[in-house]
């Protein structure tokens, strides 16, 4: 309920998007990225070579594929994450979340997802890249960066052959974070408007909801990590995040955070509802006390556990991800 009261109570909200293997809900088509099944049924020829998930084959360093089996498979990816029919449920809740209020995206999802669920791209941002585009490998340059066109995916994703950069000649890569050659070139416009989006929301001291989807602090830091040090640096914003984890970890320190299973995500509307009465409020105010009293002691007891430690402003942390060096700073951090 307490989550619920933020929520109607935001002016704005930062949808943050955790990584393809924990984004279940938003497509009909199931989990390809976490669920064997689902899996075996789109790519039938990978499990044959022993790839149980999407997972498990989305950045192919297995030495036993040739560069014609990975493009293969990568064109194929490509070409699925453009069809995979949305599910509009989880589209309708996403816009009873947001409703009319100032919002931006933060997805790690690499699949145009917020795209082709009518947000404006303008108010997207993708640290993780895009299966829409391939890169050179090297890169050579910043400018290495290729749209990849149905015809094009047709020609290089048959098993035969594989697309070399249009600029040097050299091997090509799909334009999404897999390694320390991934090109952020195209996506910078989009970090410095989500850093301006955020600055323009302290000044104007906006009441801010971080709404995370999926992630999991352990395994998409690319995701939780920024998401609690803007929750900390900026007053009276809050963090809801939605988590695959049967208990989903929020940070001491933060003091108006929440952590909630996924499948919570689809009695949203219904909670939204009940706030609406004078019955509802009272509770999710008593809700929200409660929180706050719990968060405040356990605050109290990690900041004499950690006088020393300095964390890294949220500002810095995204600038890493333009630069290539987010893991440097998440490890200096913890």
């Amino acid at each position: 309920m307490a989550a619920a009261k933020w929520l109607l109570e935001a002016q704005a909200v930062l949808i943050c998007c955790g990584s393809g293997s924990e984004a279940a809900p938003f497509y009909e088509g199931g989990q390809l990225y976490s669920n064997e099944e689902h899996f075996k049924a789109h790519y039938p020829s990978m499990q044959q070579k022993g790839f149980k998930t999407a997972s498990d084959c989305i950045d192919l360093v297995d030495s036993r594929l040739s560069s014609q089996e990975k493009w293969a498979f990568w064109a194929e990816h490509m070409q699925k994450t453009r069809k995979l029919p949305l599910d509009e449920a989880t589209v309708e809740r996403l816009g009873v979340a947001v409703g009319e209020k100032d919002y931006f995206v933060y997805t790690c999802n690499a699949d145009s997802y917020f795209e082709r669920a009518g947000f404006d791209r303008r108010r997207i941002y993708t640290p993780a890249g895009s299966w829409r585009y391939y890169q050179c490998a090297q890169p050579c340059s910043n400018e290495a960066v290729f749209e990849a066109t149905e015809s094009w995916l047709a020609e290089n994703g048959n098993g035969t052959s594989t697309p070399r950069c249009p600029l040097c000649g050299g091997e090509c890569i799909p334009n999404v974070r897999l390694s320390e050659a991934f090109n952020h070139g195209q996506y910078t416009r989009g970090l410095q408007d989500l850093i301006q989006w955020i600055q323009r929301c302290a000044e104007s001291q906006l009441k801010l909801v971080v709404l995370e989807l999926d992630s999991s602090f352990k395994t998409n830091r690319l995701a939780s990590f920024p998401m609690e040090s803007i929750t900390a640096d900026i007053p009276g914003s809050s963090l809801i995040r939605f988590s695959p984890e049967k208990y989903p970890f929020v940070p001491a320190v933060l003091q108006r955070a929440v952590g909630l299973p996924t499948d919570t995500f689809t009695e949203l509307p219904d909670l939204l509802d009940k706030m609406l009465s004078a019955d509802g409020r009272q509770r999710a105010a008593a809700a929200e006390k409660r929180l706050e009293q719990g968060a405040s002691t356990r605050r109290t007891q990690r900041l004499e556990k950690s006088k020393s430690a300095e964390p890294i402003h949220w500002r810095r942390i995204l600038e890493h991800l333009g630069e290539g060096l987010f893991n440097c700073a998440y490890e200096r951090a913890m």
